[in-house]
């Protein structure tokens, strides 16, 4: 029986064009535009930040922190009489306000804040409202006495990335007494969205020996 050999002619003239057609591609410019648009990609994708800082000796400030009222100390911080905290220039944010019972610090997201899911480290949240905790409760004891956190809850309301823009993290004391306080602090935007609510209890105690 014979073959019909038209089919088998019309897949190879197919074949013969797509060779025909791949082989133009390759060196044609949007092969070559395409390589370099993949080469541009996958080094903005390798592209490596950096980020340095510098701190002071926090000891220098340990001693007249005994000698001085809490609100003091901290402003004294504040206004660059003493150093600050290092761990505000490692994660980088501010303190922007002190009274008594109350202290408010400025917080911008960036990468470097960032867990390997895109957005704000947990950590990073908690210890901006620690901070802002422990200084609402600072600010209320007078020389000679100090604090340290016995229990500390956070709840993550909302995720925050570099997006987020500036944050503000608000310390109020919720009851102080002689031997414990306890504490709030809220992680706010400026239209007073809710990011993250924290509480804490603190002991107080004498450093007179």
């Amino acid at each position: 029986m014979a073959l019909n050999r038209r089919p088998f002619l019309a897949i190879r003239l197919v074949f013969t064009y797509f060779e025909h057609s791949v082989s133009s591609w390759l060196f044609s410019s949007s092969f070559k535009f395409t390589i370099l648009k993949l080469q541009y990609r996958n080094k903005k994708y390798k592209m490596e930040r950096s980020r340095t800082f510098t701190w002071e000796d926090p000891s220098i400030g340990f001693g007249k922190a005994l000698q001085m009222s809490g609100l003091e100390y901290i402003q004294a911080m504040k206004d660059g009489k003493l150093p600050g905290p290092p761990i505000m220039l490692a994660l980088d944010f501010k303190l922007k306000s002190i009274e008594k019972g109350n202290a408010v610090f400025s917080f911008n997201p960036f990468e470097f804040h960032y867990n390997p899911i895109g957005c704000v480290h947990g950590g990073v949240i908690t210890t901006v409202l620690d901070s802002a905790m422990g200084c609402a409760i600072h600010s209320m004891l007078p020389a000679g006495k100090a604090y340290t956190t016995l229990e500390l809850k956070v709840n993550f309301l909302k995720a925050i990335n570099k997006d987020s823009g500036e944050l503000l993290a608000t310390g109020k004391i919720i009851h102080s007494g002689n031997k414990t306080a306890l504490v709030e602090a809220q992680m706010t935007d400026d239209k007073g969205k809710i990011y993250a609510h924290s509480l804490s209890t603190c002991l107080i105690f004498s450093t007179e020996k």
